[in-house]
């Protein structure tokens, strides 16, 4: 074998956001300046190739050397507004899994609107009684009045630590059952959880989704391809089998029929699957389908679990470091 196809594995970067956040528990957000460093250190030493490629390779078992994928999971406007522009300023390629369901909807995920009700917003009720699918949730707030302390704590932490106050330990209980429950209900949850907060609707657009004209525009541009995210981003592994199959399938479908494009790749919400997934993706034909399983992609890769490094907001340095030990 050449030196060409010496190296023996391909690392797939995982982002969601180019943000810069005011709380960050799950480390979505990564600036755009430290984004750019991203891109110069990969342009400078390594070879950015996209999933197609990827999976080109793979089915010929030829891993060529130093490759690296970028893909973003689950289509903020961000994506469009502040990482399109770099990534064609380096001509780098990457892939958008897109959770279809909510394209052009004026307000945020759920999670990040649940982080935004529980740790930001000043005086909460001391008392929530909420229904959460079949059961009625209560819970006894300790720190009604959010503190300038709280504040720092709650910018400091991440989902991994120990809640450091009773508003992050709320978040996560919460977080935990909305995880199990259909779009309509977490719905329903978020408008009850609005009206005991008196919380308005955040209007930063970037921290919505793509609208219909970007994704568009995205899908037309050479470095770019657009996957599936499923309709309502959903735990799979939580699902029968047919709500996997629509979710995925009616994905593909909304992607194939809106943009004019053939989809082939998938990215598991929350990184989570089952047999079921796995025969269902195998049914529709999808070819690659990613996980959040923190593995390098080998020539013998299972290309229905493929591994995937979620990059945080490091600077370049550290970046490039931390790219060096993933390929090691």
């Amino acid at each position: 074998m050449s030196d060409k196809y010496s190296a023996s594995k391909i690392l797939v970067l995982m982002y969601h956001r180019i943000a810069e956040a005011e709380t960050d528990p799950w480390g979505l957000c990564v600036s755009p300046q430290n984004f750019e460093q991203h891109l110069q250190v990969l342009k400078n030493g390594f070879n950015v190739i996209s999933t197609r490629e990827l999976l080109q390779q793979v089915s010929a078992k030829k891993i060529i050397q130093d490759a690296v994928c970028i893909t973003f999971d689950d289509g903020y406007t961000d994506n469009f507004t502040l990482a399109k522009p770099l990534l064609q300023n380096y001509n780098c390629p990457a892939t958008f899994f897109i959770t279809t369901g909510v394209t052009g909807r004026q307000k945020q995920f759920w999670w990040d609107e649940l982080l935004n009700v529980l740790l930001h917003i000043k005086h909460l009720p001391a008392f929530l009684s909420i229904k959460t699918g079949t059961e009625v949730f209560e819970h006894h707030l300790v720190e009604p009045v959010l503190t300038i302390k709280m504040y720092r704590l709650h910018k400091q932490w991440k989902y991994y630590e120990e809640p450091p106050t009773d508003r992050c330990s709320l978040y996560l209980k919460l977080w935990e059952r909305m995880l199990l429950l259909s779009c309509k209900k977490i719905n329903t949850v978020m408008d009850t959880l609005r009206t005991w907060a008196s919380a308005g609707i955040s209007k930063n657009d970037q921290d919505f989704p793509m609208n219909d004209f970007q994704l568009k525009e995205l899908s037309i541009e050479r470095l770019f391809l657009l996957g599936i995210h499923t309709i309502t981003h959903p735990d799979l592994s939580t699902k029968k089998r047919f709500s996997q199959l629509k979710e995925i399938n009616g994905s593909k479908s909304d992607l194939e029929k809106n943009y004019g494009i053939k989809v082939n790749m998938l990215a598991y919400p929350f990184g989570r699957y089952n047999g079921l997934t796995i025969d269902v993706v195998s049914r529709l034909k999808i070819t690659g389908c990613f996980t959040t399983e923190q593995k390098s992609v080998s020539a013998e890769a299972d290309v229905k679990m493929l591994g995937r490094f979620q990059v945080f907001d490091w600077n370049g340095e550290f970046f490039e470091k931390q790219i060096i030990a993933w390929f090691s």
